[in-house]
């Protein structure tokens, strides 16, 4: 697994930098930014998202991941922001190098017009559980289509 941190190529575009940023979502598949870490025109260049099946490894660099200040939201629970009391599912959630979190918050249901309201971003700080999403542990199946083996007695 790609850490915050390595630097990182996706195999596509051949777009390549430092790992730092790791966005896991509700219903896709985690997304990796590239920073990369040449000045362009002595301006720093802006970086890059990409599905992380996409992205391989380069090597490590000496720039590691701070630790999060906390844990302590999932995708898929409701949360409310805490000045605006701005309401809704998250539906994707970023873990920085710097060691913060950012949510995006869905709110649920539609507009006046029956559009979906505009998701918003949020520091995890300002954010306050309403509802945690009911986590159950997948059945796990093994074997194939026919019944399991019994064993004698």
């Amino acid at each position: 697994m790609i850490k915050l941190g390595d630097i990182a190529k996706d195999t596509v575009t051949g777009f390549q930098g430092v790992v730092i940023g790791r966005s896991t979502y509700l219903y896709n598949v985690d997304r990796l930014t590239l920073q990369p870490r040449e000045l362009l025109d002595g301006k720093r260049q802006d970086s890059r998202s990409f599905d992380e099946p996409g992205v391989e490894f380069v090597s490590h660099s000496e720039v590691k991941a701070q630790t999060p200040a906390s844990d302590s939201f999932y995708v898929g629970d409701v949360v409310r922001e805490r000045i605006t009391g701005f309401e809704g599912v998250i539906t994707c959630r970023t873990r920085w190098i710097s060691g913060c979190y950012t949510l995006s918050v869905q709110p649920q249901g539609l507009n006046k017009d029956q559009q979906p309201f505009e998701a918003k971003a949020f520091e995890e700080p300002d954010c306050t559980l309403v509802k945690a999403k009911n986590y159950k542990e997948p059945v796990r199946k093994v074997g194939g289509p026919k019944p399991e083996p019994r064993r004698p007695r």
